[in-house]
């Protein structure tokens, strides 16, 4: 299955966005700061697919140590904050779950319709 990509300058700003909300967070543990360019590489991602913006959550631990995000059925999205990232040391790029999270967010979003571009792709082919 080939996956369509956002263009190399795009994927640069999204992750510049993160990397920058990312850093600004990590040792604050009271509010988030920096918000919008947090909101600003979401909606980069979204407007590049063509979907709606997800709700994002941000959680401060999970139930689990390996589970840092979660993406819902429903569209929501929870991700762990970028301070209790740091503080316990995931071995995993917080970006990296950033991305994780909205390709699940993507790959569900208007999963119905992309059955029907599908099928509809696969019968002009026969």
């Amino acid at each position: 299955m080939k996956l369509l990509l956002p263009p190399k300058y795009l994927c640069k700003k999204i992750y510049k966005q993160l990397n920058y909300f990312y850093d600004k967070n990590k040792n604050n543990k009271k509010t988030l700061i920096e918000r919008n360019a947090f909101n600003n590489a979401i909606k980069i991602f979204c407007n590049f697919y063509q979907i709606p913006v997800p709700k994002i959550f941000f959680k401060r631990r999970y139930r689990r140590k390996t589970q840092v995000g979660e993406c819902n059925e429903n569209g929501k999205i929870s991700i762990i904050y970028p301070h209790a990232h740091f503080k316990y040391k995931y071995d995993c790029n917080w970006c990296g779950i950033v991305y994780h999270e909205l390709a699940h967010y993507y790959l569900w979003a208007y999963a119905e319709e992309k059955a029907l571009e599908f099928e509809m792709k696969m019968l002009k082919r026969r």
